[in-house]
């Protein structure tokens, strides 16, 4: 068993928060939210997104 240990600080927002491995999807999340949608709303644009830049992993079929 390896001995290492990755602690990442703690992350808190009051007004939203979007994540995704690639930042534009991100930046396409946080934009949702700032034109007044929900989470959905944010999540299915980040999913979007991750189908065009990341189609090795994410696709509309699953």
């Amino acid at each position: 068993m390896s001995s290492l240990r990755f602690v990442k600080d703690e992350v808190t927002s009051k007004h939203g928060m979007v994540t995704a491995s690639i930042p534009l999807s991100a930046e396409a999340g946080l934009k949702i939210l700032k034109a007044g949608g929900n989470a959905f709303d944010a999540g299915v644009a980040v999913g979007f997104c991750n189908t065009v830049l990341e189609p090795y992993l994410a696709g509309l079929g699953g």
